[in-house]
């Protein structure tokens, strides 16, 4: 599991993309990528805060979190500890494959969880990526399900790993 990790954040992308770019409201900077091409798009904003989700035809989901950095919070290594120390509960997470890393202008953590769904069982990988922007902490996770057994694809991760980049709002 640990080697599945690391390649989570370093496959190579596929060749059809779409790319993406959203911003992030009352801030001068968005989000850009490219992924299979999204099915579903939203964001909400309460001033403060702002979630964004999406998922691809391939079932590779995005998520982003950006809030006021909390007091003492001033770089992309505490905000990696803030928002890892609520991730890391989650339910069904194998430990042994968690690995942290850095990539790009990021702290990556990518790890392995297995959850059943309708008496399913399913192994998602998931890998976080988070950063300290402009008084705000930035986490992204980007995850997808397998059937336990399957083959896992990593291309999805890939292309997101290779892509994924902070952009001046428009």
């Amino acid at each position: 599991m640990r080697r599945w990790a690391s390649l989570l954040l370093l496959i190579a992308a596929p060749a059809v993309a779409d790319h993406s770019v959203f911003n992030v409201p009352d801030q001068n900077w968005g989000i850009s990528f490219e992924s299979a091409p999204l099915v579903t798009h939203s964001g909400t904003y309460d001033g403060t805060r702002y979630s964004f989700e999406a998922s691809t035809t391939t079932g590779f989901m995005i998520v982003l979190h950006s809030e006021p950095a909390p007091m003492g919070v001033r770089s992309d290594e505490d905000c990696r500890d803030h928002y890892w120390a609520q991730a890391a509960r989650t339910p069904g997470i194998l430990v042994e494959s968690i690995r942290h890393d850095e990539f790009r202008h990021f702290l990556a953590v990518a790890y392995f969880v297995g959850v059943e769904i309708d008496g399913q069982a399913y192994v998602q990988p998931h890998t976080n990526y988070y950063s300290y922007k402009d008084g705000q902490c930035v986490a992204t996770e980007v995850s997808q399900s397998f059937p336990l057994g399957t083959e896992i694809d990593t291309e999805d991760f890939g292309q997101f790993a290779e892509s994924f980049r902070y952009v001046r709002a428009h």
